[in-house]
C-alpha cells in the first residue's frame, strides 16, 4: 500500500504480458474504464498517475500501442494530456526469451504545460529489424553517427494520419495525402467530409482448394465478368488471391466457381 499512496520521479515498468482474465478485467473495467481491455494500456495509465509533476516513465509494453486502431485512446489522449512520449523503441520480436511477441519501448514524460505539441517531436528507433543483442549493439551504434536507424518526427505530423499510428517511418509526402483525399472507406469518414464507397470483404470461398482453378483451364464461354452472367451457364468468376505479393495490383491468373453468385 505504501508503494501506490506515494508519487515517483522516475518509473520503470515491464507490465505482464497475454490476455487478461475475466476477473481482472471487470476489477479493471471498474477503476480502469479507458484502457481496461489491455495490460499494456492499464499498467501505462496506472504509472502516469503514480509520476510527480515533470517525471519519467520508461515502459516496455506490446508493439501494437504504436500503431493498433484499438490503442488509438492510448495515443491520441492519455500520451498527449497525460504524458508525452520522448523517446520509443522499435522493438519487433525476439525482444525477450521465450516471448513470441512484437515489442515496443516508451520514454515518457509526465505533465508539460509549456510544451507546444506542434512543435513536439519523437525520437524513434527501428530496432525490429535485428535480433537479440543485435538490438542493444544497433542501439549503441547511433552514439557513433550511426544515424540510418533513427527517426525524429513531429508529434503533429504523425497526427496527419487517421488514429495517430506512430507510423514513423513514413515520409512527409505520404503522410499529407491523408490530409489531402478523403478515405475511401464511410466508417473512417470524418463528419462533414466526402462518403466514397462501403468497403466490404470480397469472394471468400469456404473450401478455395476445391473451387478455385487457373482460368486457362476453364473454357472462355464460361468465365463471368459480372454477378448477371453467373446465371448465365458461366459459373467461373475472376479470383484474386495473392495480396502478400500485390497489395495494390494482381495479376489475375485465377477464377473461382460462383455459380448463380
Amino acid at each position: 500500500l505504501d508503494l501506490l499512496t506515494q508519487k515517483y520521479d522516475i518509473i520503470i515498468m515491464n507490465p505482464p504480458h497475454g490476455e487478461i482474465p475475466e476477473e481482472s478485467k471487470r476489477y479493471a473495467k471498474k477503476y480502469y474504464p479507458s484502457t481496461y481491455y489491455d495490460y499494456y494500456s492499464a499498467f501505462l495509465e496506472q504509472a502516469i498517475n503514480l509520476t510527480n509533476e515533470h517525471g519519467i516513465i520508461g515502459a516496455l509494453t506490446g508493439r501494437p500501442i504504436l500503431v493498433n486502431k484499438n490503442m488509438q485512446y492510448i495515443r491520441e489522449k492519455l500520451l498527449i494530456k497525460d504524458a508525452i512520449p520522448e523517446i520509443v523503441f522499435d522493438l519487433g520480436f525476439k525482444t525477450l526469451e521465450e516471448a513470441n511477441a512484437r515489442f515496443a519501448a516508451l520514454i515518457l514524460k509526465r505533465n508539460f504545460e509549456n510544451k507546444d505539441l506542434n512543435h513536439h517531436f519523437i525520437k524513434f528507433f527501428a530496432l525490429s529489424r535485428f535480433e537479440w543483442d543485435e538490438k542493444r549493439i544497433a542501439f549503441e551504434t547511433t552514439f557513433e553517427g550511426n544515424l540510418d536507424i533513427v527517426y525524429t518526427i513531429a508529434l503533429k505530423d504523425l497526427a496527419e494520419i487517421p488514429g495517430t499510428p506512430y507510423a514513423y517511418w513514413t515520409t512527409p509526402k505520404l503522410r499529407h495525402t491523408f490530409k489531402l483525399f478523403p478515405p475511401l472507406d464511410r466508417d473512417l469518414a470524418k463528419k462533414k467530409s466526402v462518403k466514397i464507397a462501403d468497403v466490404k470483404q470480397g469472394l471468400a470461398p469456404g473450401d478455395t482448394e476445391r473451387y478455385r482453378r487457373y482460368w486457362w483451364e476453364i473454357p472462355t464461354n464460361k468465365i463471368a465478368f459480372n454477378r448477371e452472367e453467373t446465371f448465365e451457364e458461366k459459373e467461373w468468376v475472376p479470383y484474386s488471391d495473392q495480396p502478400s505479393l500485390f497489395y495494390f495490383y494482381a495479376d489475375i491468373i485465377r477464377v473461382i466457381n460462383w455459380k448463380n453468385d
